[in-house]
């Protein structure tokens, strides 16, 4: 069918009854005219679609193929650099395992030999010329032919008979033409549409042996066939994985699953609580009560019910009137009745006109839809409110592996590709479309990072600690062999419910703890291989917790991990401003099985509280420690930068890249360091228990991989121990660096580290800089990591110029630190003016301007994407204000407590965003009657929304976060929380104010003043300039509106204790408490 356009919903609706009432199972459609925000869907079909590039308007060719046909889409070869001949392709595996490929084609307009060359070449890349492919390739041609009964031939017609006479016996083709003419136009008729079929497939309902035409509601009519040939359907397959996805996890009766999952211990006998269990009979255990629970899933959780008709929510009685009167119209047309050239201008004219009454009454019906859809998102149900609120109006692009190519590089991984998948290989390029190749291609590369790649090969240190984790393998495997388990369990010490232990920290656990921990999860319907999402185990009854809990206390009594808890199925993620088309720009996320996730807490339990004895990780190791974040690390940074340049220094800093780190993780070397941290050897055995034998598959979201790919070295993402785990393995670069000596600084969050040395001679700080990196590098190659020297880089934060004197100057733009690898080549560390760390963009001179740009341009970009939620008429008011809050402002308030002294202009640039989404939100704006001149106050859009404004709620959230501080159990952070009021009033004067500093000026009421009005936000000053008045007296020269909304005006949580630098002396508190007060005994 050449459709003349499917974007809208009418259009679709016709080619889908078309489809269904001549009961298609494939169709060929050809100038679909859709763009990449649409997505069309058909009832029973599917839809393969080629879109045109943007630049080029029109065109576009889709495949709808009936569900029951199982098919591959074949992404390449594509025909988006083509300039005449626009296809989609399909390829279906027939029963004697020969592809039949199916190519719906149309070739514009464009004249000259183009036609025949992109023709030729098709043939080619499609291999049509061989024996095991079958092909049919139908469409709009646009060519004419006397031959087929055209008045005239055009020369794309003859080219095409020239070529057919030259190459039908190496193609084994034959082109069906139309029996009647398919193009219609006031001028002429012509047989523009046809098919260039294989020899080989029979087609059956010819008319005089050409094709049949059916009347269509577009300029050309469709062509219909039925070819003879045996092909795969569904009905042959059994999809697991497809099954679990089709399932309702949130319409579920979780008590009907209770229920039927206790029957099912009926038939079965639980899991011995009594005795010890063998490694043999945890593992058989396991695999019982996982089938058991899926058995459950089957048996009651209901399906995803699917509609068979897409377009009955859209339709009504006067849509089907209309279109069974259009349908009439047509064949009147197409059956040829005699009639007048008056009558038919009429019946067209009519056909019109009923089409525009369609699309009006189309319009229609799928606006009041979706009002009364959006009408039903409820902000009080809040399980149901985002769910619905992403599933409607926050579509996420469909995550897919395009084509693969892998060049011929001579490496030994694109070598063993290639050697694999030779009949893939076309110009010295191995192309892959299938998914099962690119699956298998992603998955090799994943393991190939895994695989070890060690940096410290001969050196004394890889050899002794090799040696120590052997020696600790035959230890765990000695006490395998001799059945050694360290409790022994019974009646009086069943396994579910273990005695008081003697050891410490806690060993084993009882089954309310695992009880506790399953309540807290989250309702979460992905899974791993075992298809049990955490949603299921929330609601697992009594009995089954009982068993995992037998089976975790053994499995820890026998230190001994689950063989099938270390399968995962790993999701291939592209990277942002990536070439899809390489493997390498796939970034995997690993999705372990639910249930190990909660043996690893468990585990995990232990291991913080005996880190938390030894004093194991540093404390400027900020990352993946309880009660820490990325704004302590930014804290003490920023503190020590601010600092220095308040004392006239200059503050080198090398922000070092770790290539792959947790990939790179060397076991033995973990086990080493957690050996001689004198962890108990049970946990020891554990984690290296853990760490061994792991495999993935690679998922594309519909099918895994065929084959298990290895992890032979490094710490697998997804695990909840991985984190912790590298924090232990990166523990040692403190002491062995001297990061904390002579002046040196270091600050890490997880893999990211940042060494600088503060002086006020630039040739010491480059000396003690290129000191410390290379001493951190040589430890790293020991250790088997390795920096990027490349992709780190080195700042060096100064006073302005006019503040510097010009050898200083020099000595910085020439200052240079490199980088030494195992080769001794050395690379030299790029120097910036910027850099970006830990989600703030941080300049030479520590002014932050730059990151408030950046977040207020995402701040825009994120009202922009959802757009469809701040201005949709239907959703209400305070849903829209949840989603601003939610949506946009964790983008502006981002380490608020850290970037707090910012210049007013800068603020208001919040403001005036935050007003203009609060205005979409209750949709307040200028009104037509005035000529859209009358402006709407800024106070009556506040009293409207009724949330605190942006400035009052950045104050808030850092007072929250300093009064925080005093238990983080940190004493690098704890030393900041009271600074010396004297020297606080210096900083504030010099400009170069640490952020502990707020707490000084919030005591000295130079950030809001009694009536809550942030004050500090509206004194005028420039953004460079930083330095703050110490009276807030001075604070009269206030510019922008200083409107608040009444929940800021009531707002009394200053009077709060647990701001303890806000007690008596603090200004405006007793104003405060007076006001509060007054409004008490007005109230009463």
């Amino acid at each position: 069918i050449n459709a003349n356009s499917i974007g809208s919903v009418n259009r679709r609706y016709e080619l889908q009854t078309f489809i269904d009432s001549h009961n298609l199972d494939i169709c060929l459609i050809s100038e679909t005219k859709l763009n990449q925000k649409q997505k069309p869907q058909l009832s029973n079909h599917q839809l393969i679609r080629t879109d045109r590039p943007n630049t080029r308007k029109g065109g576009g060719t889709a495949i709808a193929i009936h569900n029951k046909l199982k098919f591959t889409t074949i992404n390449y070869p594509n025909s988006l650099k083509n300039k005449v001949i626009e296809y989609s392709a399909i390829k279906i595996k027939t029963n004697n395992k020969d592809n039949l490929i199916i190519i719906s084609i149309y070739a514009t307009q464009f004249t000259g030999q183009t036609f025949i060359n992109e023709l030729r070449k098709l043939m080619n890349e499609f291999k049509l010329d061989r024996a095991s492919n079958y092909y049919l390739i139908a469409g709009d041609f646009n060519v004419k032919h006397t031959s087929w009964g055209d008045t005239d031939s055009n020369d794309r017609g003859e080219q095409l008979v020239a070529w057919l006479e030259d190459n039908y016996i190496q193609y084994k083709t034959t082109l069906l033409s139309p029996s009647t003419p398919t193009f219609h136009n006031a001028k002429n008729k012509s047989f523009l549409d046809h098919c260039l079929i294989d020899m080989r497939i029979d087609v059956e309902d010819l008319v005089n042996g050409k094709l049949k035409t059916l009347p269509y509601d577009s300029d050309h009519w469709a062509i219909s066939f039925k070819i003879s040939i045996v092909v795969e359907t569904t009905s042959f397959i059994h999809n697991n994985e497809n099954q679990f996805k089709t399932l309702n996890y949130k319409k579920a009766n979780w008590n009907k699953f209770r229920r039927c999952l206790t029957n099912n211990y009926n038939e079965d006998s639980p899991v011995p609580y009594d005795r010890n269990l063998s490694i043999e009979e945890i593992d058989t255990h396991i695999t019982e009560l996982e089938e058991k629970i899926v058995k459950a899933i089957e048996a009651t959780i209901p399906k995803i019910k699917k509609r068979e008709d897409y377009f009955i929510k859209y339709n009504n009685k006067k849509i089907k009137k209309l279109h069974v009167y259009k349908s009439f119209l047509i064949r009147r047309l197409f059956n040829n009745i005699p009639v007048s050239s008056q009558e038919k201008r009429r019946i067209k004219a009519t056909i019109k006109k009923t089409n525009l009454l369609i699309h009006r009454e189309f319009k229609k019906t799928v606006t009041a839809y979706w009002e009364a859809q959006i009408k039903t998102i409820d902000y009080k149900k809040h399980q149901e409110f985002f769910p619905k609120i992403n599933r409607w109006l926050r579509q996420k692009k469909d995550i897919s592996i395009t084509t693969l190519r892998i060049d011929n590089d001579n490496s030994p991984l694109n070598t063993h590709f290639i050697t694999k998948f030779p009949n893939l290989v076309s110009n010295n390029q191995l192309i892959a479309t299938d998914a099962d190749t690119k699956l298998y291609i992603i998955g090799k590369y994943l393991e190939s990072i895994n695989a070890p790649r060690y940096t410290n090969l001969g050196t004394i240190n890889k050899i002794e600690i090799d040696q120590t984790a052997a020696q600790i393998m035959r230890m765990k495997n000695l006490m395998r062999s001799q059945n050694t388990t360290f409790v022994t369990f019974s009646d009086n010490n069943p396994a579910y419910q273990p005695k008081n232990q003697h050891n410490d920290p806690k060993f084993l656990f009882e089954y309310t703890e695992v009880q506790n921990i399953l309540k807290k999860l989250k309702n979460k319907t992905s899974s791993g291989l075992d298809n049990i999402p955490t949603i299921v185990l929330k609601n697992l009854p009594e009995i089954a917790i009982k068993d995992y809990t037998i089976l975790f206390n053994n499995a820890i009594n026998q230190a001994y991990y689950p063989k099938r808890w270390k399968s995962a199925k790993v999701l291939p993620i592209p990277k942002k401003d990536k070439n899809v088309e390489s493997p390498q720009s796939y970034r995997p996320i690993s999705l372990t099985m639910s249930i190990s996730k909660i043996f690893e807490r468990l585990i995990k339990k232990q291991l913080d509280v005996i880190i938390h004895k030894k004093k194991i990780i540093p404390e400027n190791q900020f990352g993946f420690k309880s009660r820490h974040s990325t704004t302590h690390a930014l804290n003490k940074f920023l503190s020590d930068i601010n600092k220095s340049l308040h004392s006239k220094l200059v503050v080198g800093a090398a922000f070092l890249d770790l290539e792959k780190a947790f990939d790179s993780v060397w076991i033995n070397g973990l086990t080493y360091i957690l050996y001689t941290k004198k962890l108990p050897l049970g946990l020891i055995f554990l984690i290296m228990d853990m760490l061994c034998e792991n495999q993935f598959y690679t998922w594309d979201g519909a099918s895994l991989s065929t084959e298990a790919f290895h992890i032979k070295e490094g710490l697998q993402q997804g695990r909840v121990l991985s984190p912790i785990l590298f924090n232990i393995f990166d523990s040692g670069t403190n002491e062995a660096a001297l990061l904390e000596a002579d002046g040196v600084s270091s600050i890490s969050f997880a893999d990211d580290r940042v060494i600088y040395v503060a002086d006020s001679k630039i040739e010491n700080i480059t000396h003690k800089l290129q000191d410390r990196v290379n001493k951190v590098n040589r430890h790293y190659l020991n250790w088997n990591l390795k920096i990027n020297g490349a992709k780190s880089q080195i700042v060096f934060f100064r006073r302005p110029c006019d503040q510097l004197n010009i050898s200083q100057y020099n000595k910085v733009r020439k200052a240079k630190i490199t980088i030494t690898d195992k080769q001794n080549v050395s690379t030299e560390i790029p120097k910036e003016n910027a850099v970006k760390y830990l989600g703030v963009t941080l300049d030479h001179l520590a002014r932050l301007v730059n990151h408030h740009r950046v977040q207020l341009t995402k701040a825009r970009n994120a009202i922009r994407s959802n757009a469809r939620i701040f201005y949709n008429k239907s959703l209400s008011v305070k849903a829209k204000l949840i989603c601003y809050q939610l949506l946009i402002r964790p983008h502006l308030t981002y380490a608020a407590p850290v970037l707090w002294n910012m210049g007013p202009t800068i603020m208001e640039k919040m403001r005036r965003l935050e007003r203009s989404a609060l205005r979409s939100c209750v949709r307040h704006y200028r009104k037509a009657e005035t000529g859209y001149v009358e402006r709407i106050s800024n106070e009556n859009i506040y009293k409207m929304a009724n949330i605190t404004r942006i400035d009052c709620f950045y104050l808030k959230i850092c007072r929250n976060y300093f009064a925080s501080l005093k238990n983080l159990n940190n004493a690098m952070i704890e030393q900041l929380c009271c600074p010396n009021d004297e020297r606080s009033a210096d900083y504030c004067a010099s400009g170069y104010i640490m952020p502990e500093i707020f707490t000084y000026c919030d005591k000295m009421g130079i950030l809001q003043n009694e009536r809550n009005l942030p004050i500090i936000y509206h004194e005028n000053r420039h953004c460079r300039h930083k330095m703050l008045k110490i009276n807030y007296q001075e604070y009269d020269n206030l510019k922008f509106s200083t409107a608040l909304p009444p929940v800021d005006i009531k707002d009394r949580s200053r009077l709060s204790e647990k701001y303890w630098w806000l007690k008596n002396d603090a200004v405006h508190l007793q104003e405060i408490r007076r006001r509060t007060l007054w409004d008490r005994n007005n109230q009463q």
